[in-house]
């Protein structure tokens, strides 16, 4: 149930479908006329194998967006993010490492949920840019303008929140397991004193 738990469906499947529906969208107009409203169309009526495909390509397309955004973080938004703390992106890599090498231990729900925050924030922007150029391509004249801008305006707006949650992401490895370098400033908690010796 893991595989199919809540996470994959908001981080994988959704962002897979907006994408797909994206791609069929172009193709639609290579196709028989008429063909994508015909799939649609049997969606609600219970044809189980028209729900297997979307789902099966939902699924594909949604590991093509978590490969894309896998290399998105490492070429570009780790090297952004160790800037911003103000450390080497060795330090970087070794914070990651060392946050890697916990996670089996760690029991920070405030953090899973904001890793997954991310990774539907990052696929879902990702996945809107293509359907915003699907729209100003294929869409009808009549709403092909506004439902392009507002595609863009959705997928704009995630992309910056998942740089601010990588960020987040990045301070918190940064005070968990960073040393005293960086613009964030590690302090130690202060020594516990013994009740006897505070009399």
């Amino acid at each position: 149930m893991q595989a199919l738990g809540f996470d994959r469906l908001i981080s994988v499947l959704i962002p897979g479908f907006v994408l797909a529906a994206s791609v069929w969208m172009a193709l639609d107009r290579f196709l028989s006329e008429g063909a994508l409203k015909d799939g649609l169309k049997r969606l609600p009526e219970g044809e189980w194998q028209f729900a297997f495909v979307a789902l099966i390509a939902a699924a594909f397309f949604g590991g093509v967006l978590r490969s894309f955004i896998g290399w998105v973080e490492a070429r570009l938004l780790d090297r952004r993010q160790a800037r911003r703390i103000g450390i080497s992106d060795d330090e970087y890599e070794v914070e990651w490492d060392k946050y890697v090498d916990h996670l089996d231990a760690a029991k920070n729900p405030y953090v899973g949920e904001l890793a997954l925050t991310f990774f539907f924030e990052s696929r879902t922007s990702a996945s809107l840019f293509a359907l915003a150029a699907s729209l100003l391509v294929w869409a009808h004249e009549s709403y092909r303008c506004a439902a392009t801008l507002a595609t863009l305006a959705v997928a704009l707006f995630l992309g910056y929140q998942a740089d601010q949650s990588h960020l987040a992401l990045a301070e918190y490895r940064h005070r968990r397991f960073g040393s005293s370098t960086g613009r964030i400033k590690i302090e130690s908690a202060p020594a516990k004193v013994p009740e006897t010796e505070a009399k």
